[in-house]
C-alpha cells in the first residue's frame, strides 16, 4: 500500500492547476466531471493532488480525502476489518478501477483506491 493522492476542495479549478503547474512543476494527469462537478488529477513524480471545484464556500480550502493505492482491495479492505477498520463497499471509479472509504477518528476520509 502507498498513498496514491489527496483531494483538494478549490474554488477555481483553472486557477488551482495554473498555480501548480507554474510554480510547483505538476503535470496534469487527468481532467473529468462528475455530476457537473469539474475535477482535475495533477501529479508530481509519485504524488498526486486531485482537485475538485466546490461551491459551497466552507468547504474551500479543505482536504477531502487522502487515498492509497492497493493492488487488491477486496484484499486489504479485509485485512482492515480483521484490525478493525470497515471500509464501504467498493464503487466502480471515473479516474480508477475501484474505490472504497472509511474514516479517521477525526472524520477524515480515507480512501483505498486500486487502478
Amino acid at each position: 500500500m502507498k498513498v496514491h493522492h489527496v483531494m483538494f476542495l478549490v474554488k477555481d479549478i483553472e486557477a488551482s492547476i495554473k498555480f501548480y503547474t507554474t510554480f510547483f512543476g505538476f503535470k496534469v494527469v487527468k481532467r473529468f466531471e462528475k455530476n457537473a462537478v469539474p475535477y482535475c488529477l495533477i501529479r508530481l513524480h509519485d504524488f498526486s493532488i486531485e482537485l475538485r471545484q466546490e461551491k459551497a464556500l466552507l468547504l474551500q480550502g479543505r482536504i477531502a480525502h487522502l487515498a492509497f493505492e492497493v493492488e487488491d482491495i477486496l484484499k486489504e479492505i479485509q485485512k482492515l476489518k480483521e484490525k478493525g477498520l470497515v471500509f464501504d463497499t467498493p464503487t466502480k471509479g471515473t479516474s480508477c478501477s475501484w474505490f472504497s472509504f472509511a474514516k479517521d477518528p477525526d472524520g477524515i476520509d480515507l480512501e483505498l483506491y486500486q487502478l
